[in-house]
């Protein structure tokens, strides 16, 4: 019958169970000791391998015996062991692979010249490489992927293998020059390269909660990355001549790169960038936020729904000229894989291509192709390639958001179709076994009355069914029931993917955005119209057809328009909102609502609500038993609903209290780069957070600080008018390292922000944070009357009405038994002109015996005033002073404090070399026990006010 859906089991989706088993293994694998070695996992491999072939031989034999009830039994009884054996020895296959992946690296691969020794981060190291894909431009800054051959360090030469990811500043007007020469010169790709650089693992947070940015570019190829301060450090030593199937590529892209920026004004430009060509360094911040809001960020990057649209494409305008698959699937996956390098082979797009590359070849070897097969081949295939995939959050994204489709929406929308197209045949006698609101629905939809009366009139029978008045009513009006259709449809898949979603959004990026069950659908025809409205103009400006600029405008109208749409949905409060993520024991909450769509699944492939021919229906018994408890199951879908509810609000609402200890103060010292950042969770439980960082990440640090709130980059459109300024969309270090840090220890309030003065290193992190968290109270000293920082910081507190309470030296204030007093800055009669080191909060904490003295940024002149005020400023644990530079923590300053522990707030390798080696040895000299948050992680210390524990976050 037609939508008929084939049962969940390996005997239909042996590819399915098969790639399942694979990546179980390839996740086990990653936890097996050193003791289990490679030949002893692929020892068992070829066991099973042999164990299944001996079992699928005997399977053959049982088939040519005569067809009774005892051969029945006994090969249903070995098609289960050949299975279980089948899928172990994957998963086994699985473990082998992961294993192998992890330790089989050459010698002379970067990463493993680095954990030699053989590259020191501190040490300049001059690289011989080709580019293996064209410069990749961004807003002040230039990226490179270089195919080493050998690199010079320490005078001496060694060869090499590996990708580096080499960033480019281009901080100043004459940097742009120099680099827009080398490219005329012949920087592209397969260009041989002479590059002065250091290079290193790029740098992560270790704060608990926060991704590995190092293990995300290693699952994309890359060894190592550095930072290159000025074109002048780059020498082209030999250009590409070749004229190469990827050369034509990439200098089509770079033309197409060129022709958006003529054509469209800079936002658009920089959505149609990300859309088509997969750069996405030109997203304004504010574009890129309102689509992370709407959960709908995925259609403004390459991914599976962009292969598929254009795979859909290609296919419809090939069948135009033939009918033959042959003759439409391969021009479609030439095209595909042509796109997937003119794009860069960035790897969701990569992965998106080899799936629909599976999916159009599935004719060829089988007879009929099955979505779910599909997808676990494509899964078997990415993962055999490279098993560190699956860590990856957009593998685990995309095939779930495919896996959803195909076992949810599709077999849903198959049945319904089955529901509402039901007539009386030999094949279907009786009416649909189903909810009379399910019923209600798929006649709405898919009865087409117009069609039924004109069989009617050809029939020699005539007879009357009962449809729903609504489809009658639809099938009267002409195009609406298929409009109706579309939205209705477009809706349930769009709710059911952002359902099993809801885990990983929530586990990865900390968001519920009920809004993008519609969001999606309303952003995917506006994209769709924006990227057609696109590719149209770009055609017309190859013919120089002045009819380009028109159609450009257009587009940007439809750009407005998209952005515009954002407005209503997201302004419903708990449209969107961020929610902390599980851990531990709470991970179970995860595993249950998952367990709950595995069973929908399972059930919706059983379901048949249209009754078939009875030999067709005993063949299937007779293939898969459905067993004889059947009548004792009735409770289970409703326990099964009832478990789906639950797990759903824990999940989207997190109503659990964060973790802590009664009675215990415990102070985390977040790793935020060169910057600030206190946690403090009181014996209570309430909350305060001290300063949020602010340093970029790892890329973004090459000796000169990020722009600050106020500060843009101005880009200009083709009509020659100053556009909008344009924001670049990097996350800062309160989205990226302070934000999943308590998200991690499930917070969701603070109730106490404290910010010591305005540097960026100690604000432009709050910014995140205040967005994220419900704020209490701002405590700050005494702000100052002109600092544009400021300014906005208090804009964003009046918007969300959080009060601020000014301090001043001397005032004391107690909560939950923890004494506070502000030892610095001075109170003023009138406000400072700016906030500079010199009026940083100095805070002094004491609970019981205990005492913590966080100084801020500090220096020599304010640690002498501080000693002439008379506060005790004795602590056994000090915040040093401005990052540890030579102009603080003075002699007569230590003398007083008498630390037991010393924090130090800098990363490992300071761009400012913080600390200072004297500062050092003054701490050193002293027996204070130093430590970094760069080095050993954050930092955590808990005392019940008698006793004091200190840990790290690289000893976890």
């Amino acid at each position: 019958m037609r939508d008929r859906v084939l049962p969940l089991h390996p005997t239909f989706q042996p590819l399915l169970f098969m790639g399942v088993a694979f990546a179980g293994g390839v996740y086990l694998g990653r936890f097996l000791g050193p003791t289990v070695s490679a030949p002893l996992l692929l020892a068992l491999t070829l066991a099973c391998g042999s164990f299944c072939a001996v079992v699928h031989w005997y399977l053959c034999r049982l088939e040519r015996n005569a067809a009774s009830d005892a051969a029945a039994s006994e090969r249903s009884v070995a098609s289960v062991v050949f299975f279980a054996v089948l899928l172990v020895g994957y998963g086994v296959l699985g473990a082998l692979s992961a294993r192998v992946h992890a330790h089989h690296v050459a010698e002379h691969r970067l990463r493993r010249l680095l954990d030699t020794g053989v590259i020191s981060p501190d040490d300049p190291v001059e690289v011989i490489g080709r580019l293996v894909s064209p410069s990749e431009r961004a807003p002040l800054r230039a990226y490179l992927d270089v195919s080493v051959e050998r690199i010079t360090t320490r005078r001496q030469t060694h060869p090499a293998s590996g990708r580096l990811r080499l960033m480019v500043m281009l901080s100043n007007e004459e940097a742009q020059r120099e680099f827009d020469r080398l490219q005329e010169a012949g920087l592209g790709y397969g260009a041989r390269l002479r590059i002065l650089t250091r290079l290193n693992r790029p740098r992560s947070y270790r704060n608990p909660g926060v991704s590995d940015y190092g293990e995300y570019l290693e699952v994309r190829g890359y060894d190592l990355a550095g930072v290159v301060k000025s074109p002048l450090l780059i020498t082209l030593l030999e250009r590409n001549e070749s004229l190469s199937f990827r050369t034509v590529v990439y200098d089509l892209r770079e033309a197409a790169e060129r022709r958006i920026d003529q054509l469209f004004s800079a936002r658009t430009a920089g959505i149609l960038k990300a859309l088509l060509l997969g750069n996405r360094y030109f997203l304004d911040e504010e574009t890129a936020e309102r689509f992370r809001a709407g959960g709908t960020f995925h259609l403004l990057v390459i991914s599976g729904a962009h292969i598929a649209a254009i795979a859909g494409a290609i296919l419809w305008l090939i069948s135009h000229y033939t009918r033959r698959w042959a003759l439409r699937a391969l021009p479609t996956i030439f095209l595909l894989w042509t796109y997937t390098v003119a794009v860069g082979g960035q790897a969701p797009v990569t992965r998106a291509t080899v799936m629909m590359t599976v999916m159009l070849a599935a004719p060829f070897v089988f007879r009929q192709a099955q979505p779910v097969n599909t997808v676990g081949l494509a899964a078997l295939l990415l993962l055999s390639h490279n098993p560190q995939e699956l860590t990856s959050p957009s593998f685990q994204l995309t095939f779930l958001a495919v896996l959803s489709i195909v076992l949810l929406s599709l077999p849903l929308v198959g049945h319904l179709r089955a529901i509402g197209e039901w007539r009386p045949t030999v094949e279907t006698p009786e009416p649909p076994s189903c909810p009379p609101a399910v019923r209600f629905l798929a006649e709405t939809l898919f009865w087409d009355e117009r069609r039924f009366q004109r069989d009617q009139q050809a029939s020699p029978i005539r007879f009357r069914l009962d449809k729903a008045d609504a489809a009658r009513w639809l099938g009267r009006l002409p195009g609406v029931q298929p409009l109706v259709r579309f939205c209705v449809l477009s809706l349930l898949v769009s709710g059911v993917t952002q359902m099993a979603l809801l885990p990983l959004m929530a586990i990865y990026f900390h968001r519920v955005v009920l809004a993008g069950i519609v969001l999606n659908v309303v952003i995917a025809l506006f994209v769709t119209l924006i990227g057609s409205s696109a590719i149209l103009a770009l055609g017309l400006s190859v013919m120089d057809l002045p009819l380009a600029y028109l159609v450009g405008r257009v587009t940007d109208r439809l750009t407005d328009a998209m952005m515009r749409s954002f407005d209503f949905p997201l302004s419903f409060r708990g449209a969107s909102f961020r929610v902390p993520e599980y851990s531990g024991p709470g991970v179970v909450i995860y595993v249950v609502y998952f367990a709950t769509l595995v069973y929908w699944a399972v059930r919706l492939s059983r379901w048949q609500p249209v009754t078939f021919h009875p030999r067709q229906h005993a063949k299937e018994k007779a293939i898969l038993p459905v067993g004889s408890r059947r009548s004792r199951r009735r409770l289970l879908p409703h326990l099964v609903a009832v478990a789906w509810v639950v797990s759903f609000l824990l999940i989207a609402t997190y109503p659990v209290s964060h973790r802590y200890q009664k009675g215990w103060l415990r102070l985390h010292f977040l790793d935020v780069g060169h910057g600030d950042c206190t946690l403090l969770e009181l014996p209570d439980g309430t909350i305060m957070l001290v300063d949020g960082g602010g340093e970029f990440r790892w890329e973004e640090i090459a000796r000169k600080p990020r722009p600050g709130p106020s500060e843009t980059i101005t880009a200009r459109g083709n009509t020659g008018e100053m556009e909008p300024d344009f924001t670049d969309d990097s996350r800062s270090v309160g989205e990226v390292a302070v934000s999943p840090a308590l998200w991690s220890r499930g917070i969701k309030r603070i109730a106490y922000l404290v910010l010591t003065h305005a540097d960026a290193d100690h604000l432009d992190g709050l910014f995140a944070v205040v967005k994220n968290f419900g704020v209490g109270r701002v405590l700050i000293a005494q702000p100052p009357v002109a600092d544009a920082r400021v300014d906005r910081f208090m804009r964003v507190l009046d918007s969300r009405r959080i009060p601020v309470q000014v301090l001043g030296m001397g005032d004391r204030f107690q909560i939950a038994g923890v004494q506070f007093v502000v030892l610095w800055p001075p109170r003023q009669d009138a406000p400072p002109l700016r906030w500079s080191n010199d009026r940083s909060l100095v805070l002094r904490i004491s609970y019981g015996r205990m005492s913590i003295l966080l100084a801020g940024d500090i220096e020599r002149a304010e640690e002498h005033a501080l000693l002439e005020t008379g506060f005790d400023l004795h602590s056994q644990v000090l915040k040093v002073p401005h990052h540890g530079s030579r102009t603080s923590s003075t002699e007569p300053f230590l003398t007083r404090v008498r630390p037991a522990w010393a924090i130090i707030t800098a990363p490992e390798r300071s761009p400012f070399h913080h600390p200072h080696p004297d500062v050092v040895q003054r701490y050193r000299a002293r027996g204070v026990c130093l430590l970094q948050t760069g080095r050993d992680g954050m930092i955590t210390f808990e005392t019940d006010g008698q006793i004091l524990h200190m840990r790290t976050h690289s000893q976890l």
